[in-house]
């Protein structure tokens, strides 16, 4: 007898991203050694716990967003500033968990409950930043692997290379579009955010053996590849043959904005066609990669949004440490 596949729409596969996606944002903060959880290596960028406490606050105002239909509600400079003093002042990684969990979940139930004729409505979200409902649903999904990204940097600015992974997600095979339209969210603030870079700072690194934002940038150039031929691999993809060698290589080199832009968007266009390909027979299989990591088709799926939102956090926070400030 064949299993019965679920086939999720937008609204339940965003819902068992952001919850996942959650889950792994806390793992990250929970790896942070407890005397840097509010550590800050300039004195002036946030720390990990800063950082988990902002998914909570950001996905209890999206709620409210979506609660209010969008109706009457906008950017608040006298409560984003209270967001951001609350922030540094957080101590107790329980209660920012609590805290993140309990909004995590108001939002994901306002999500399901938003009638699909108000998905369109438009809502100013900062001060000339206007977005849709539907757009605002994806926020709290880039939001938690943006800050994942940012909570493994800081580890690796205290000397801890490990990479803290909430391990594979398990997640069921999302809505294919939806995971596309997430992709295409992120990937231009990506290219903005990289092509903001001076010259001089895409080599620069803010510790010995931390990552760069070139050595960065390239990685996601990469990952539409790979999530590309992991899924054209499905239960048969496996690191055991993999050419790390080549693909270090590939990433050392130096290529103009242009080419690194061009690459980058083929890339990912060639992993849109193979999971809008992908057969339906297909999704529930499970790969293992390496002995004991075991992942769904799901999981390869999510990957390449997640390295893209991921990364550009972490790029996010370098500008920072060298002094630029902006959000690009």
């Amino acid at each position: 007898m064949s299993a019965i596949l679920l086939v999720m729409d937008r609204s339940q596969t965003l819902v068992m991203l952001i919850k996942a996606a959650m889950e792994s944002t806390v793992a990250a903060a929970r790896a942070t050694a407890p005397d840097k959880l509010t550590w800050s290596p300039d004195g002036k960028s946030r720390s990990a716990l800063a950082q988990l406490c902002e998914c909570g606050q950001a996905c209890e105002w999206f709620t409210h967003i979506l609660n209010a239909r969008g109706e009457g509600v906008g950017f608040d400079p006298v409560s984003f500033k209270e967001s951001q003093i609350a922030q540094r002042r957080a101590s107790d990684i329980d209660v920012v968990e609590a805290d993140v969990r309990t909004h995590t979940a108001a939002f994901c139930d306002a999500l399901l409950n938003l009638p699909a004729e108000d998905g369109s409505k438009q809502v100013e979200l900062f001060p000339g930043f206007h977005l849709s409902l539907n757009h605002l649903m994806l926020l709290p999904l880039e939001n938690f692997a943006y800050h994942q990204g940012q909570i493994n940097y800081i580890q690796t600015l205290y000397g801890d290379k490990d990479m803290h992974e909430a391990g594979s997600a398990q997640i069921d095979f999302p809505d294919r579009e939806t995971i596309i339209e997430a992709c295409e969210f992120v990937l231009p603030m990506l290219v903005r955010t990289v092509l903001a870079t001076p010259a001089d700072k895409m080599k620069w690194s803010p510790a010995e053996g931390a990552r760069t934002i070139l050595d960065m940038a390239e990685e996601v150039r990469q990952s539409g590849g790979w999530g590309a031929d992991s899924l054209e691999a499905a239960d048969k993809f496996s690191f055991a043959d993999f050419d790390f060698g080549t693909m270090m290589a590939d990433r050392l080199q130096e290529p103009n904005n242009d080419t690194w832009e061009t690459r980058l968007r083929a890339n990912h266009e060639a992993f849109y066609a193979k999971l809008r390909a992908f057969p339906a027979e297909k999704e529930g299989l499970r790969a293992e990669p390496m002995p004991g990591w075991v992942l769904t088709m799901g999981d390869l799926a999510y990957y390449p949004f997640w390295n893209i939102a991921y990364h550009l956090g972490q790029i996010n926070y370098v500008q920072c440490l060298y002094g630029d400030h902006e959000m690009h």
